[in-house]
């Protein structure tokens, strides 16, 4: 694999001087291979050849350059869809190296993603994400717009990644319509979002009570099935990684969280509709908000 000298990240948050480009040789696809190293720590990543295929049997593949140089990548297949809906892409995997992340790179790299899709007629991108990493999750449907209506645990089985690789690969997937007015006015930032103190009363009901000690990462001490409330809110650390330093403890997240999400999503029917993050004194809470199937008539416009 040829070597890449990995760059050093302007000073800074600006998207100014990144070029998203779509890429369709060989050539371009090996520095991806050595980015999910530097990114994700994969002792086996996507390889170049992989990446030329499904660039060239309907898939896309893209690059984000930065004076010259590949600071993130994304690519996605062609799905053909099932059970009467149409065709979509899945996006496999978006990565932006650690220190040009917070300068927007993500974010231009999912509008080219979905620019591809509008002129190709498509309705959906889809993704899965681990909704314990809550800075994706904010990402992922406050920003972006995405709803969540799956959860599958240990999808992926045992991964090579540094950010999970000790705990079981449950995933959410991420539905992003990207036609619907929802998506528009959630990507174009049109209105005021939800903040964590209004999550926090009714008629938001809370799934979840987390310990927030003040040295030390949150415990999730409890939680209730079976409510029945229009909005429930359900609470997940803003910043996993630190949690991961005790595995019985990010065992003890996965495994409620799967509870949680398995039996409102899975079973009732709930839809995950907005993410919440917001300062309380010292610290950053991060809650997914499930809107009840009563309230979701169309998810498009959740």
């Amino acid at each position: 694999m040829p070597h890449q000298h990995l760059p050093t990240a302007p000073q800074r948050a600006s998207p100014i001087g990144v070029d998203i480009r779509t890429l369709t040789q060989i050539e371009e696809m090996f520095p991806i291979e050595e980015l999910q190293q530097a990114i994700w720590g994969y002792d086996k990543p996507y390889p170049a050849r992989l990446l030329l295929v499904i660039a060239e049997t309907g898939g896309q593949v893209l690059g984000a350059y930065w004076q010259g140089q590949m600071i993130g990548f994304s690519f996605m297949l062609y799905a053909r869809g099932d059970r009467g809906h149409g065709p979509y892409f899945h996006s496999q995997l978006v990565g932006v190296l650690p220190e040009f992340r917070d300068k927007n790179v993500g974010f231009l790299i999912k509008m080219a993603q979905r620019q591809c899709a509008l002129d190709l007629g498509l309705a959906k991108i889809e993704w899965t994400f681990d909704p314990l990493q809550g800075r994706n999750g904010y990402f992922n449907v406050r920003k972006l717009g995405t709803v969540i209506q799956r959860y599958r645990p240990n999808y992926y089985g045992q991964l090579d990644s540094t950010f999970t690789r000790a705990i079981a690969s449950d995933r959410c997937f991420a539905e992003w319509l990207v036609r619907s007015p929802r998506v528009e006015v959630r990507i174009a930032s049109q209105r005021p979002g939800l903040t964590l103190a209004e999550a926090l009363r009714p008629p938001y009901v809370s799934v979840t009570r987390v310990a927030h000690p003040e040295h030390g990462v949150p415990r999730l001490v409890e939680y209730r099935l079976g409510l029945e409330a229009e909005r429930l809110v359900v609470e997940v650390p803003a910043d996993f990684q630190p949690i991961m330093a005790d595995r019985p403890l990010a065992e003890d997240w996965r495994a409620k969280t799967r509870d949680i999400l398995l039996h409102y999503l899975s079973e009732r029917g709930y839809v995950v509709t907005d993410c919440v993050s917001g300062m309380e004194g010292n610290r950053r809470r991060n809650l997914y908000v499930l809107s009840s199937p009563a309230m979701v008539e169309d998810q498009s416009i959740a």
